[in-house]
């Protein structure tokens, strides 16, 4: 018996120990996984943590606040079993040896709108099971409602409103060799109705697969739809958009990222201006890994010494040559574009779309001339290796309708003067069109030269 109870003895000082030595790593992770995506240049908020450790159980909570005054803070409330045995995960999916965690996420802040109308908003809930070297998440946030009281400041319209939240559920699988992060998230949509105005979301989703996502330059692909949108006022129709649809592929090849992305819609509707069958696409190929990664270091250095270096330098008078804020130096800022220029990046856009029934068109594209790179760079080298198009075709109807109109805008002037002066050439088909070409520092407007940097402007008429 007393064998038994020593061998009993040293199991419970042994699970402690090891229980106790997880929660010392995990805490550590913790600290280092939240300080890794706060510190991205382009992170929104401002970040606050705490964490209480025990032997088998630890608590935390995640404060993120934004800039402005009256932003609602978003509060993360994290319950963690850590090992050897995960015992409140165990149901739940958990295996022996994992980490469990139990997050609550909630909205909170000082707008009278956001505390009138969405007092008992059910928190989202985040299930996450995390081994050495893979994890996954599953999240979900239940349907819900809420109403504005009558009159409150920030309520929508005087009488009071009413919002309406449909369910939100997702699924992250993430780590293993290549550091993947895989997974989905369905919600429903929501409704807002006041008596000024109702606004209406239904079917929006998305999928996505990358791989090294801790490193600045992931790659895979992802989608994103939603499938109406409807805004109203005074019971007439002031907006709707259907079928909006997005997708993004990244490749990474020899040190350089390509990027492909494609936005597109069915209908959208907006103050009597319909658009059909929109299309844009996006191509941007050779860009190079280290100027990427680069550019992101000296945008967070340049982000965190904005901060603080600005109040320390306040009143003193800059040095000639000194670098800027957070370390950036000309020479370093030329290397950096050599070295973007020499990878031969370009960019393609093609953009298609049907406007009150007649087709408006646009494709472009530009890149370097070989040797770009070569000796000294400044703007008027760059331009002058330029070799860049773009073709434009505008219904005449559409067109002549706009910039004819009764009431005419700065803008509309000013493209009314390119298609007096014949820049914009009518064509085939009842449209007008316009192909603009820039190379070797010479820039043509329908194969007419142009010339784009001297002071004198082109006669009327002369490119009819």
């Amino acid at each position: 018996m007393t064998r038994l109870a020593l061998v009993l003895v040293f199991a419970v000082v042994l699970a402690a120990g090891l229980s106790y030595y997880s929660g010392l790593q995990i805490e550590r992770d913790f600290h280092a996984a939240t300080k890794l995506w706060s510190e991205q240049p382009d992170f929104p908020a401002e970040v606050t943590t705490t964490y209480e450790r025990g032997i088998f159980r630890s608590s935390a909570e995640t404060a993120l606040r934004l800039s402005a005054s009256a932003a609602p803070t978003l509060t993360m409330h994290h319950h963690i079993a850590h090992g050897p045995i995960p015992w409140t995960g165990l149901a739940q999916g958990a295996r022996p040896g994992e980490t469990w965690i139990e997050s609550e996420v909630r909205l909170s802040g000082q707008h009278p709108a956001i505390a009138s109308t969405f007092a008992d908003v059910p928190p989202l809930r985040i299930f996450t099971r995390a081994g050495a070297e893979s994890g996954s998440s599953r999240f979900h946030w239940p349907a819900f409602s809420g109403t504005a009281r009558s009159g409150a400041p920030g309520a929508a319209g005087a009488g009071g409103g009413t919002v309406a939240i449909q369910e939100l559920r997702g699924e992250i699988e993430f780590g293993g060799e290549r550091e993947e992060a895989v997974g989905f998230f369905e919600w429903g949509g929501m409704t807002l109705e006041s008596p000024l105005f109702t606004v209406e979301m239904a079917g929006v989703g998305g999928e996505f697969a990358y791989e090294h996502i801790l490193r600045p330059a992931i790659y895979g692909q992802s989608s994103f739809h939603l499938d109406a949108v409807r805004a109203l006022a005074g019971g007439r129709a002031m907006a709707d958009l259907n079928g909006l649809r997005w997708a993004e592929q990244r490749a990474v090849e020899d040190g350089k990222m390509f990027l492909h992305s494609t936005l597109s819609l069915e209908t959208l509707s907006v103050l009597g201006t319909a658009l059909r069958e929109g299309r844009l696409e996006t191509r941007f190929e050779n860009l190079d890994l280290s100027v990427w990664e680069r550019v992101r270091e000296l945008a967070r250095r340049y982000a965190a010494g904005a901060r603080g270096g600005a109040i320390a330098n306040a009143g003193t008078p800059a040095q000639p040559g000194a670098a800027g804020v957070g370390g950036v130096d000309p020479a370093e800022a030329l290397r950096l574009l050599q070295t973007f220029v020499a990878a031969d990046p370009s960019l393609a856009l093609d953009l298609a779309a049907q406007v009150d029934g007649a087709r408006v068109t646009a494709q472009s594209h530009a890149r370097f001339e070989p040797g770009a790179a070569t000796g000294a760079l400044d703007p008027q080298t760059l331009l002058g290796a330029l070799d860049a198009e773009l073709s434009l075709q505008i219904p005449t109807r559409l067109f002549d309708a706009w910039v004819d109109g009764p009431r005419v805008s700065g803008k509309a002037a000013q493209l009314r003067a390119l298609r007096d002066q014949g820049l914009l050439r009518r064509g085939p088909g009842d449209v007008y069109a316009m192909q603009l070409r820039m190379r070797s520092g010479e820039l043509s407007i329908n194969g007419v030269p142009y010339p784009a940097f001297s002071t004198g402007r082109p006669e009327a008429g002369r490119f009819h």
